[in-house]
Parts: structure tokens; sequence; C-alpha cells
């Protein structure tokens, strides 16, 4: 079951990611403003999750460079 879920979900991958290929062929403009959308989205996305991560170290009292350096 989880194979033809898998095979399903490549599938639909690869169409969309053709269809956006064409996209950025038939109109650049558009396109390239929509890639810097996701990659902006994905930035600030990022950004939230380390800052996130590190109240949580700050707040158990954790070290991570001390658990580094100690081995």
């Amino acid at each position: 079951m989880l194979v033809v879920i898998l095979n399903w979900l490549w599938l639909i991958t690869g169409i969309v990611t053709t269809l956006f290929g064409l996209f950025l062929v038939i109109l650049p403009g558009p396109g390239i403003l929509g890639l810097l959308g996701l990659l902006a989205s994905f930035a600030i996305l990022l950004g939230i999750l380390l800052i996130a991560t590190g109240v949580d170290l700050r707040r158990r009292g954790e070290n991570p460079i001390g658990k580094l350096a100690a081995g």
C-alpha cells in the first residue's frame, strides 16, 4: 500500500515540476517572482524555526557549543 502511495507522489511531483518549468519558460517574469516568493517564504519559516529552537535551548539551560567541545 505504501509503495502505491509513494509511486503516486512521484508522479504528482513530476507533473507539478514539469508544469512549473513550462510556466517559467512561457512567462519568465511572473515565474521568477513566484520562485522568489517561495524562497522568501522558506527563509522566513527557517528563521522562525531557528529562533524557536534557540529560545527552547535557552529555557532548558543547555549550551550546544559546550556539548560539542566536551565531545
